[in-house]
C-alpha cells in the first residue's frame, strides 16, 4: 500500500477497513490490519479489536490464534499467551507455526525445560520440519548440540534453517572456519531466502573480514525476497524502498544467533 509506505497511516486504515468490509473472509486482510495497528501503530487496544472481529467473521483458525497470543506476548502476558497457544495445539496439531509460536513464548518467558519438550513434541507432528529441528539444537544442553545437529542434517539435509543452525554451532564453538563453510552452504539450496544471507553477513561482520562485502555483493545479485526475519522487516512501512544491501543490513542488526 503506497499510502502506508509513504506514512500516511490513515488512508492506509481507511484502505484496509474497507478491503475488509468487502472481503469479511480474508484472513490475510485481517491480519494485514492488525499488524498495521500492532506494529506500525503500536495501537495493541486496537489491534485487540479488530482480532476479536477476525474471531466473529472467520472463526477459530490457528493463525488468527497465534496473532491474539503474540498481542499477549507483546505485553508479557504470557500467561494468558500460553493458555491461547495451549488451546490451538488441541485445536490444530498439525500446524507447525502453533508450535514454532509456542516454543518462542517460551523462550521469551525463559522457560527452556518446557520449551525443549515443545520442540520433542513438535517433532512428532513434524519430523521434517527444518525450523523445528532447528530450535531442537539449541533446546539442547551445549554439550549435546552436535550431536542433535547431525540428527537434524540426516533428516533434512537440504533445510537452510538446519544448516544455519549447524554453522552457529560451529561459530558458539569458534570454529570459524566449518562455521563459515555451514553458512555459505546455507545460502544455496534457496538463494532467494534472505534469512540465511542475513545469518552469514551478521556472522562475517563479527570477524571484521573482507568476507562481509562478499557476502553482500553475491546477495544483491540474488535480490532475496523471502525468509521469515527478512519478510517481517521488509513489510514494515519506513522499509518498503530499502534496496538490497540496506535489507541485508538491516536484517542482520535485527537477528540474533541462536543461543
Amino acid at each position: 500500500m503506497i499510502e502506508q509506505a509513504l506514512g500516511n497511516i490513515d488512508q492506509a486504515r481507511k484502505f484496509i477497513d474497507e478491503a475488509v468490509e468487502k472481503y469479511p473472509q480474508s484472513l490475510g486482510l485481517w491480519r494485514m490490519s492488525i499488524r498495521l495497528e500492532s506494529e506500525e501503530n503500536n495501537d495493541l487496544p486496537k489491534a485487540r479489536a479488530l482480532l476479536e472481529r477476525a474471531f466473529k467473521a472467520c472463526g477459530e483458525r490457528a493463525r488468527l490464534m497465534i496473532a491474539d497470543a503474540d498481542l499477549d506476548m507483546k505485553e508479557e502476558r504470557y500467561t494468558k499467551a500460553r493458555t491461547t497457544l495451549q488451546e490451538a495445539r488441541d485445536r490444530f496439531p498439525d500446524s507447525e507455526e502453533v508450535w514454532l509460536e509456542s516454543i518462542r513464548l517460551e523462550r521469551l518467558a525463559k522457560n527452556e525445560k518446557i520449551a525443549a519438550f515443545l520442540c520433542a513434541s513438535g517433532l512428532q507432528r513434524h519430523q521434517k520440519s527444518g525450523r523445528l529441528w532447528a530450535e531442537a539444537i539449541f533446546a539442547e544442553p551445549v554439550h549435546g548440540r552436535k550431536k542433535k545437529s547431525m540428527e537434524a542434517f540426516t533428516v533434512c539435509d537440504q533445510d537452510e534453517t538446519v544448516v544455519v543452525a549447524i554453522a552457529c554451532v560451529f561459530m558458539a564453538e569458534l570454529k570459524v572456519e566449518k562455521a563459515r563453510k555451514w553458512f555459505s552452504r546455507g545460502t544455496g539450496y534457496e538463494p532467494l531466502n534472505g534469512d540465511p544471507w542475513a545469518y552469514y553477513y551478521k556472522f562475517e561482520k563479527s570477524m571484521n573480514t573482507d568476507e562481509a562485502n562478499k557476502v553482500m555483493n553475491k546477495c544483491a545479485a540474488v535480490q532475496p525476497n523471502k525468509g521469515i526475519h527478512w519478510k517481517a522487516v521488509a513489510r514494515r512501512s519506513e522499509n518498503w524502498f530499502l534496496n538490497t544491501t540496506e535489507m541485508l543490513e538491516k536484517v542482520s542488526k535485527e537477528i540474533e544467533f541462536p543461543k
